[in-house]
């Protein structure tokens, strides 16, 4: 008896055929048994253990394919081939997903793959990465375009490894809306990014989004400082002079000292005339 774990898979999606062989005899099968993919033998023969075993089917192309499951008979049994398995794989779906230096422009079930992705751009780019979409697996190849205020951009990128960089001095400066759409290839269908808003500096660079600091935070660095009122004492108002801030306090000080430099100034002169007239 061979019974498949699915007689449907798409791209690289995992699939294994249980085993079980019965003679109906008290003796238990044994020896070993090999996969037949259409037609052809995948792979070194199995041994059976109490009579049965787990057989992988290894990765298809997108297709129809027919499977058999041959025992290769022992002692006491002869050699027997099972029935013919069905078995379509169909191309897997995939996410098209954006990473600019500061992370993942777009959130997808592979967010920690795009997180640890964004370790690795550089300012000014954009990272394009395909990745399959569970229970697909593999390496997604062609070419992905970009779209920019929803006009084809001509700038068309191979993907390597499943990834694309694409510089943002190739862009038009100004706030754009950024898609990029993936071509498929023969294992995985073609998608669309979600739309992405960048705003493309002359040089290409990312301009930063200016943000009001929260209260009690400090101020942006490199920010001026905002200006400050000198500090007010009782009645008398902050007084401004040569650039000084001068309380109400400060000016009474400074006319008591000028009253007594003058007196000290009077009791000289009159000192002076007294010694002329002697």
């Amino acid at each position: 008896m061979v019974d498949a774990t699915a007689t449907s898979a798409v791209s690289g999606e995992a699939v294994a055929l249980d085993v079980r062989l019965g003679s109906g005899y008290p003796a238990v099968p044994t020896g070993q048994v090999e996969l037949v993919v259409d037609g052809a033998v995948s792979g070194a023969p199995l041994d059976l253990v109490d009579g049965a075993v787990r057989v992988d089917v290894p990765v298809l192309a997108v297709g129809d394919h027919s499977l058999t499951v041959r025992y290769l008979g022992d002692q006491r049994y002869t050699a027997v081939e099972s029935g013919t398995l069905p078995l379509a794989i169909t191309r897997g779906a995939v996410d098209v997903v954006l990473t600019t230096a500061g992370g993942p422009a777009v959130s997808t079930a592979q967010d920690d793959q795009a997180r640890a992705l964004a370790q690795a751009v550089e300012p000014g780019t954009v990272s394009v990465s395909v990745v399959p979409q569970a229970p697909a697996t593999g390496v997604p190849t062609g070419t992905v375009e970009a779209t920019v205020d929803g006009v084809p951009s001509g700038l068309v990128l191979e993907l390597a490894d499943g990834t694309a960089v694409l510089s943002l001095a190739d862009l038009p400066a100004g706030e754009r809306t950024l898609l990029v759409g993936y071509s498929g290839d023969p294992a995985f269908e073609g998608a669309q990014s979600a739309p992405v808003i960048v705003t493309v500096a002359q040089d290409g660079t990312v301009l930063p989004v200016p943000t009001d600091p929260a209260p009690g935070t400090d101020p942006v660095p490199g920010a001026d400082p905002a200006p400050t009122e000198a500090p007010q004492t009782g009645s008398g108002a902050g007084q401004q002079s040569s650039g000084l801030a001068v309380t109400g306090t400060e000016v009474a000080s400074l006319g008591v000292a000028a009253l007594l430099l003058a007196a000290a100034g009077w009791l000289a002169l009159r000192a002076a005339r007294r010694r002329r007239e002697v």
